[in-house]
């Protein structure tokens, strides 16, 4: 698996925001054969394994946030290093 490398700060405030407010979303991400998806739902939470940040969808999977490509029609663009 590829290094984890964070994600712009404004997108991630995007994602949070989502989930306090159990907002429906559709979003664009990578699956692990590096094939875009969709999903249309609400997210449940953010969480941390591994090196890595995911959200965790009321369908049970989760997505690492970084293979997240656009949100609600927001590009996930750049990265937010510290």
């Amino acid at each position: 698996m590829q290094n984890y490398s964070p994600i712009n700060c404004s997108f991630y405030d995007q994602l949070e925001n989502a989930i306090v407010i159990k907002e429906k979303v559709l979003f664009e991400y990578l699956n692990e054969n590096q094939s875009m998806e969709k999903y249309e739902g609400i997210l449940l939470d953010i969480y941390s394994r591994d090196k890595a940040e995911f959200v965790k969808l009321a369908d049970g999977c989760s997505v690492r946030l970084d293979f997240i490509h656009k949100l609600n029609d927001i590009e996930n663009i750049g990265s937010c290093k510290i």
